[in-house]
């Protein structure tokens, strides 16, 4: 199996990954930086209206074969309502 290593970046805080992790493919190292990104913003959101994660595979040799980028936009329409009047249940609103 070849090794590949998944870099990760949070809005430029880079952290290296774990020096030559093998995986069966490199379709399988595709889908573990899918998973890592979903997972690194699952561990943050929300937390503003913009955020960019990055995972990046790097061969046994360092060089870059697969780039994943997950952005946030988010952009208010209306005035932006209050702090005091946001929703803090932690529900998702519904659309009616």
């Amino acid at each position: 199996m070849p090794p590949y290593t998944i870099d990760t970046d949070d809005n430029g805080d880079f952290v290296s990954g774990a020096p030559s992790v093998s995986f069966a493919s490199i379709q399988e190292a595709q889908e573990e930086a899918h998973k890592v990104l979903s997972g690194m913003a699952q561990d943050v959101m929300p937390d503003g209206d913009h955020r960019v994660f990055k995972a990046v595979v790097r061969d046994e040799r360092g060089q870059e074969v697969y780039t994943a980028t997950l952005t946030l936009e988010g952009r208010w329409h209306i005035t932006q309502p209050a702090a005091a009047d946001a929703d803090t249940s932690g529900q998702s609103p519904r659309f009616g």
